[in-house]
């Protein structure tokens, strides 16, 4: 058979291969479930679970301020972080992500920073999807080591060679694509996620109280003795202020009294003439 044949047929069953992983999540339960079942007095052999942990506070404060100085300490004690926040008048919310195991601890400690109004939590199990992913990972990866095996002989022809790397090229794809859904199960499963929500209790505004008549004579009495009170010193005022004229006043007012006397005695001898 010919080098291209050979090459042919090689990546022919590659693509079977290929093919066979794709839907290797199908029958992986399947053939999960058809194992035998190990002999009395055997335990089966234990399969770390893979669980994504969510959950929701919500508390009632007097100081908002306050909270947010201590929820700092609390992070950095459980190893915590935030990952977004959003601060308003009176509101706050945080998403925080803490290491799973600490979730029940932490949550504890988050209660400490007011009333509890409300908590919710949830689990999900990705133990199979992470067991899928895994496996399909696995075979995409023997795939593209049998497509490298191919591509390392010298001799295939050009048509060959151009027809392994396209493959290889959606191998490769197949592969980052699966790494970056497992790397995202990971992180999901390795830290839950805590939303924290803390509202500000407002403060109570005290009920204004109807004035008796006493209350309002007493405050119309006061308001009137305020009034006379700014109208003498509002005289008071003038009066000091015209002082710095008074003798120019003065001056004016003696010199307009002798020209209107010396105009009387004037009259007076003109008629006795």
């Amino acid at each position: 058979m010919s080098t291209r044949g050979i090459l042919v047929c090689g990546l022919g069953l590659v693509a079977l291969t290929a093919v066979a992983c794709g839907n290797g999540g199908g029958g992986g339960a399947g053939q999960r479930a058809a194992s035998p079942t190990p002999p009395a007095g055997e335990s089966a052999p234990s399969e770390s679970r893979h669980v994504i942990v969510t959950s929701e506070v919500h508390l009632l404060t007097d100081d908002l301020d306050q909270t947010r100085r201590e929820l700092p300490p609390i992070l950095t004690r459980h190893e915590a972080r935030s990952d977004a926040s959003v601060l308003e008048p009176g509101r706050a919310v945080w998403t925080l992500r803490v290491p799973t195991e600490r979730h029940d601890a932490f949550l504890a400690d988050l209660s400490t920073l007011g009333k509890a109004q409300r908590s919710a939590k949830s689990t999900k199990d990705v133990t199979e999807d992470h067991t899928d992913l895994a496996a399909r990972l696995k075979s995409h990866r023997a795939v593209e080591e049998r497509l490298l095996a191919l591509l390392a002989d010298r001799s295939p022809q050009l048509e060959a060679v151009i027809s392994v790397e396209r493959e290889l090229g959606r191998v490769r794809t197949e592969i980052e694509r699966l790494e970056g859904r497992l790397r995202q199960l990971a992180d999901q499963t390795t830290y839950a996620t805590v939303t924290l929500s803390v509202h500000e209790n407002p403060t109570p505004v005290e009920p204004t109280a109807t004035p008796t008549l006493m209350t309002r004579l007493g405050t119309t009495w006061s308001g009137s003795i305020a009034t006379l009170g700014d109208f003498l010193a509002a005289i008071l005022v003038f009066v000091i202020a015209l002082v710095p004229w008074t003798p120019l006043f003065a001056v004016l007012g003696g010199f307009l009294w002798l020209r209107s006397r010396r105009r009387r005695l004037q009259r007076r001898h003109g008629v006795a003439g």
